[in-house]
């Protein structure tokens, strides 16, 4: 385990209102205003198979809504269902200007039929794109999505492997970090999720 999951674990447990765990099978959202004057982290760990949901908004004024759930993928209907829940409850996503979606995902492969080339993408797809659906009813069709497949081969070498956390600061890029990538979100840039970067 990394200094920064041992950290978020300890303020977890302090019951720091700057922070906010998602254990499996739930989910969360967490809200900060430009004059804030700390960030806010929302995080899960032990996504072993499981789905990672991300939903982040930034507004005009600056106001960053997040929210995310850790389901099994045999919960898609309770899922789909906290998601609408924090949705709904967080009206500030909806009017946001900036709107992205990241679903995490264990890896499956598939051929594709002109290169018959093996490509990696999200095991469960038609789970993933319920998720998807579940939030583009809610939020219209031009939320930026991006689909992340992992691999479940637990690896003693691998730090933190099964987390997904999410930095959201008062000013500047909210970021977002896994085992296995990193990127920012509400980028400015046409509104797109950060292009992966290697650790």
């Amino acid at each position: 385990m990394t200094p920064e999951l041992q950290k978020l674990w300890e303020r977890t447990e302090a019951n720091d209102p700057n922070v906010e765990q998602v254990s499996m099978n739930q989910g969360s959202s967490v809200e900060v205003l430009p004059d804030d004057e700390q960030e806010k982290v929302i995080w899960t760990y032990g996504l072993g198979g499981c789905f990672g949901t991300l939903v982040f908004s930034e507004d005009e004024s600056g106001r960053k809504t997040a929210v995310l759930t850790h389901f099994d993928p045999l919960s898609i209907s309770a899922n789909k269902n906290e998601l609408r829940r924090l949705i709904k409850s967080n009206p500030a996503i909806k009017t946001s200007n900036k709107q992205s979606i990241l679903v995490l995902g264990a890896q499956g492969y598939e051929q594709n039929p002109e290169t018959r080339q093996w490509e990696q993408k999200i095991r469960d797809q038609q789970k993933a794109d319920m998720l998807v659906t579940a939030i583009q009813a809610e939020l219209g069709q031009d939320v930026e999505v991006k689909l992340e497949p992992y691999s479940e081969k637990q690896n003693a070498m691998t730090k933190d492997q099964g987390s997904l956390i999410v930095r959201i600061p008062p000013k500047g890029q909210a970021t977002y970090r896994t085992w296995f990538s990193q990127g920012q979100l509400g980028k400015t840039d046409k509104n797109r999720i950060g292009e992966l970067k290697e650790d």
